[in-house]
């Protein structure tokens, strides 16, 4: 049965990923990943200008051979810096810049796949204002939990399983922050995002797991926020409310 939940979830990530090119839904992938794009690119210029501006004033370019060497090994390594920057970074980036689109993205997904608009509909600016609220609500409730599990990291007893802890977490993470986006629309927040998430663990285990995998793999990581929150409305349409017939009346306590 864990299993079963396990692997189901695993499958709507996927499954979301492979609705990012429909149309009507496409628009709202594109327009945060340009601007994405367009912030790392300008990031990556003023660094490219800095680092070359850095190494002119304390290592000046001459004929000596030691000089051209560690000029050419700073350069490498100023590219091994870039790689990790821009690849793993703009993940980060990517939901900063693409949380006021996610929640249009969830609406228009359930929309297209469901053919039906979600029950409560809400205004741009409202909308804006609590996807960013919501985001900073997060993150400190997160921080607060990941600075625990740093703590216990650093005990020998602990330490040992800190590993797992951390890749339970970091899928239920992911879990929360993406269904929080259907539930949104219907006027429930990160709280009921908890609840639903603990309720049906395994389930939502599955779906955090490939997450987090595909947010670690470069250039895929660039889709992997949208395929996140086109994956946890279809599977809040269909394991939820479609399955329960009650959204989250059950789970509330």
């Amino acid at each position: 049965m864990a299993a079963g939940e396990f692997l189901t979830g695993w499958k709507y990530f996927f499954r979301g990923m492979r609705m990012l090119p429909k149309r009507g839904v496409r628009k709202f992938v594109l327009i945060p990943l340009l601007i994405d794009a367009l912030l790392s690119a300008v990031a990556l210029y003023l660094g490219i200008r800095g680092f070359d501006s850095l190494l002119d004033h304390f290592l000046p370019a001459g004929e000596s051979f030691i000089l051209q060497a560690a000029r050419s090994l700073l350069w490498v390594l100023f590219g091994i810096l870039v790689f990790v920057v821009v690849f793993f970074g703009a993940a980060i980036l990517a939901n900063l810049v693409g949380a006021p689109f996610n929640g249009f993205l969830s609406e228009k997904v359930e929309e297209v796949a469901a053919g039906r608009k979600p029950e409560s509909q809400v205004g741009i600016i409202h909308a804006f204002t609590r996807s960013l609220a919501g985001e900073v609500r997060k993150f400190l409730f997160f921080t607060a939990i990941s600075a625990g599990l740093f703590l216990l990291s650093l005990f020998p007893p602990t330490g040992v399983v800190t590993p797992f802890l951390w890749y339970l977490f970091s899928s239920w993470v992911f879990a929360v922050e993406y269904v929080s986006y259907p539930l949104e629309s219907r006027g429930m927040y990160f709280r009921d995002a908890r609840r639903l998430v603990n309720s049906r663990f395994f389930l939502f285990l599955g779906f955090g797991t490939a997450t987090l995998i595909v947010t670690t793999i470069p250039l895929l990581n660039f889709i992997a926020m949208p395929s996140a929150v086109a994956g946890a409305t279809l599977l809040y349409v269909e394991r939820v409310e479609g399955r329960e017939g009650k959204g989250l009346t059950g789970v509330k306590s």
